[in-house]
């Protein structure tokens, strides 16, 4: 039955005749009377399912319309300029100032303030856009008003919908979302006036007088877009009470306490060279080569020479100038073949270095040594020299070198070398894996830690260390300065505070410029995203895959290459923070936790996938330290997402494999004992094909699982399911990702 009536009489609209006792018509179909009344509500039957079909079909047309499109996943960043447009009017407005984003709703700042959704928007940098679209640009920039009111009164702002078709409520403010648009926007030229962050050690002049004065930046005095966005607190070294100052108006001028000891070098041209100050600086070379007994001189008597030549520089070190002279062999010019190959610490050796000095309540510190090269053990080679003009004499003379100088191409090599045997003889030993750490034991604890690159050593221990070893390395080589606490190494800052160890370039950062389309046809391109990458690698895990995205775009116009480059730059200036180690309490008992993560074809290629990870060091008391992190493409193309994630693992289980074996070589587990791994995904679809013995059909994809499943099987790793929402690498492999849980746990310490 269909709506009480029987198949036969919606299709001839009445029902058969049968012979039977209680009925005497004529048989089926030879009765062709058909009520009119039956016909009628077939009619109208059919006319409302018709009419039913169409208000459904076009109600589910207006909600699709209502969700606008799909977001491209773009983040605006604050300062962005950018067009827009209202529902109620087709044409596009602007350029406005983005102030921030909440979601898919875009804050803009055009005359007055906008809620704009992500799908009405666009970067008003994209030339080709702007040629596309039809856009309205008669309206001006204006500084906030007074009165808002009288501006609002006669604009309607648009109903925006989220993904579950709910109106955004245009009766909040945008202040409930961004506490900041309050306040009036600081100048543009203000804008870029550096000034000093929170927890930074400085010395600033005020503009009254010339006195140098230390303070430690304790907190901001005001919002960031707040007309007392430069006023910070700070804490003076010779005052209890903290003083706050207005860094764009009453400081003359300021630096870190590593900037007091920052070396700006400029190489001196040929014209200088006769200045005094140069040939002081040669005469202090040339002493050095003597006082260390570099070479023997020997008359000429047909030797093949290798020329020197001078290298001058003069660097600016707390406001005085300082020239330099290095005197260099022109090592292309040797025929012989000799290893060259010096090693230099790995990432992770560092950040394993520091999670174990804060955990061990070691002290930090970092020591130059002077002239270093020349300190290495003898040269095992015949090598001479000719002499520089400045030192000729008479009669003809050569030089025999005993020791490598700069210039030889295995001066590095020769230096390494002399310090590992040292090293040593002091019963330090070398770590297997990575060859430039050094670690001592005592009565089987790690008492001491020493990493070398090239000339700059960084150590950390206990007293019985610093007597047993860096005393004698001091004795041994004529050293420099010695630092700690808060110091400088090889660019990163490092800051020792209490119990908790801090890592930061913020001097690095804030030297990036925004690009323009001059530089941009320069080839400026290629050297900022250098720069970009050297900051993601070593303190801006959120800034990787901005990085990975600006390395393998290809055949852009040049209007969106400087966008996508100012973008990143801004991302880097406008979210700075310090890397957190923490106290771990103990060496026993820790763990390495793994947060991996892909993305299937989402590179600029359409075809590449990509992969990332985070590695961090937790401790009993829940508290973590970054180890190592990536984002890269995935090492071949891939056919599913289950198999990008499933790479992007075995990725980040390599590294944890490496980092692991470091620490268990440095702390000396018990006959047995291994550091865990435990491992967290957001792909449930590999959690299940990881503890199934169910075969997939990529066969490929089987031979990268199998190593996996092993190590689950004997109980050396474990693999956990998690909701992306709770997956702080997402931000490692997608555009537009949130960035903050990543960067809470950063900067905290604290797990996810």
């Amino acid at each position: 039955m269909v709506y009480g009536w029987s198949p036969y009489q919606l299709v001839f609209g009445t029902n058969p005749n049968l012979p039977n006792v209680l009925n005497d018509k004529p048989p089926a179909l030879e009765h062709n009377t058909v009520s009119q009344t039956f016909a009628n509500h077939l009619n109208a039957l059919h006319s409302g399912r018709r009419a039913f079909i169409q208000a459904e079909s076009s109600e589910r047309i207006r909600r699709a319309l209502r969700h606008k499109i799909r977001a491209s996943g773009e983040c605006f960043q604050h300062g962005d300029k950018v067009y827009y447009k209202r529902d109620d009017d087709n044409k596009w407005k602007g350029p406005g100032t983005v102030l921030g984003q909440d979601g898919k709703v875009v804050f803009v700042r055009h005359g007055i303030r906008e809620k704009i959704h992500q799908t009405a928007i666009y970067d008003s940098d994209d030339e080709e856009e702007n040629n596309n679209r039809n856009v309205e640009q008669n309206i001006e920039e204006q500084e906030p008003v007074q009165n808002e009111n009288d501006h609002q009164q006669n604009i309607q702002l648009p109903q925006m919908q989220n993904d579950d078709n709910e109106q955004v409520d245009q009766n909040i403010a945008p202040g409930a979302a961004f506490d900041n648009l309050e306040q009036p926007v600081r100048p543009k030229d203000n804008k870029t006036k550096d000034i000093p962050h929170v927890g930074e050690n400085i010395v600033y002049k005020m503009k009254e007088n010339d006195t140098w004065v230390k303070a430690k930046v304790v907190s901001k005095g005001g919002k960031s877009t707040g007309k007392n966005w430069a006023y910070l607190n700070l804490q003076d070294e010779n005052e209890d009470a903290q003083v706050g100052i207005d860094f764009a108006k009453d400081v003359q001028e300021w630096r870190t306490e590593q900037d007091v000891d920052e070396v700006n070098a400029v190489v001196v041209p040929q014209s200088r060279h006769n200045e005094n100050q140069v040939k002081h600086a040669k005469q202090l070379e040339m002493d050095n080569w003597k006082s260390f007994k570099v070479y023997d001189e020997i008359p000429y008597s047909g030797q093949k020479l290798m020329s020197t030549r001078w290298v001058i520089t003069e660097k600016e070190m707390n406001g005085e100038r300082k020239v330099k002279a290095r005197l260099v062999v022109r090592g292309f010019e040797e025929e012989n073949e000799v290893k060259s190959d010096s090693p230099t610490v790995h990432k992770e050796s560092l950040r394993l270095f520091l999670a174990i000095a804060s955990t061990s309540e070691f002290d930090i510190h970092s020591i130059d040594i002077k002239a270093a090269f020349l300190q290495g053990k003898e040269i095992d080679r015949i090598i001479f020299v000719k002499p520089p003009k400045e030192l000729s004499s008479d009669k003809p003379v050569a030089w025999k070198l005993n020791k490598c100088v700069y210039g030889l191409i295995d001066a590095s090599r020769n230096w390494f070398l002399s310090v590992k045997r040292e090293l040593l003889q002091l019963e330090c030993i070398q770590s297997k894996l990575d060859p430039a750490i050094f670690y001592w034991h005592k009565n089987n604890n790690l008492e001491g830690l020493f990493l070398m690159h090239v000339d700059d050593f960084l150590w950390a221990g206990s007293e019985h260390f610093k007597k047993q070893v860096i005393c004698q390395l001091r004795d041994k080589f004529d050293c420099g300065k010695e630092l700690d606490s808060s110091f400088r190494y090889i660019g990163l800052n490092i800051q020792h505070e209490g119990n908790d160890i801090f890592l930061q370039q913020h001097d690095y950062t804030d030297e990036l410029k925004q690009v323009d389309r001059a530089d941009i046809k320069n080839g400026i391109y290629p050297e900022i995203v250098g720069q970009l990458h050297w900051i993601a690698t070593q303190s801006r895990p959120d800034l990787c895959f901005d990085v990975l995205d600006l390395s393998t775009s290809v055949q852009l116009s040049e209007a969106k290459t400087q966008s996508k480059l100012n973008k990143v730059i801004r991302k880097a200036k406008n979210n700075s923070y310090r890397i957190k180690y923490p106290n771990l309490e103990s060496l026993k008992n820790i763990e390495l936790i793994l947060y991996t993560d892909a993305s299937y074809a989402n590179l600029s290629d359409r075809v590449s996938s990509a992969g990332g990870y985070v590695i961090f060091l937790r401790g009993q008391n829940g508290k973590n330290c970054p180890i190592s992190w990536s984002s890269k493409k995935i090492r071949r193309v891939v056919k599913s997402t289950l198999a990008a994630e499933a790479l992007s693992l075995v990725d980040g289980l390599d590294a944890c494999y490496f980092v692991r074996s470091i620490l268990q070589e440095m702390i000396k587990l018990n006959a047995g004992e291994s550091i865990p791994i435990k491992c967290f995904t957001d792909n449930k679809s590999l959690c299940q094909n990881i503890h199934s013995t169910k075969l997939i059909s990529e066969k490929r994809l089987c031979l990268d699982l199998a190593s996996i499943k092993e190590s689950v099987s004997l109980g050396d790793i474990t693999v956990t399911w998690i909701k992306t929402s709770s997956q702080i690498s997402d931000c490692l492999t997608k555009a537009g990702a949130d960035f903050h849980p990543l960067i809470k746990v950063l900067s905290t310490g604290k797990g996810p």
